[in-house]
């Protein structure tokens, strides 16, 4: 069963998605106000939306995994502020290591994007590139209308 947390932030994935397609919405119109439209864009805009939607979702995944992991380590029993703590500290690097791992993955997929724009020549590889870095703050904006509707 899914915890309320893991359920928000699986909406938050639903909302990136919102979002980057907007996005690409505004280049594909972008480049037809200024005259630059082609299929190359339509694809490099989708493909950038989709792959950074794709990496907020491994993102999610990886993360729900690695608590999931630990909390099964750490079972339902009761801790002391001390015990917690040293379980804390013999697991941090655990915790860190699965996340490095996750971030090369990320890293190295949209990396491989900008390398098939790039390569492939069939899509404009700036329209590819917009949606990848709208990432950040997008995740960002998202997070603040959160806390200004209070959730």
């Amino acid at each position: 069963m899914k915890t309320e947390t893991t359920k928000n932030k699986y909406t938050d994935v639903a909302y990136i998605a919102i979002c980057e397609a907007v996005a690409a919405i505004l280049i594909i119109a972008v480049y037809s106000i200024i005259g630059r439209f082609s299929l190359k864009v339509a694809a490099g805009a989708l493909l950038g939306a989709a792959v950074a939607t794709v990496n907020f979702l491994i993102l999610t995944v990886s993360v729900d995994r690695t608590i999931k992991k630990f909390l099964d380590i750490r079972g339902d029993k009761e801790m002391d502020e001390e015990e917690a703590r040293a379980f804390a500290k013999s697991n941090s690097l655990k915790v860190q290591n699965a996340m490095t791992k996750s971030y090369i993955l990320r890293t190295v997929i949209m990396i491989g994007t900008l390398v098939v724009a790039f390569i492939t020549k069939l899509f404009d590889p700036l329209a590819t590139l917009i949606p990848l870095l709208l990432y950040k703050p997008l995740i960002y904006l998202i997070e603040v209308i959160k806390k200004k509707r209070g959730e």
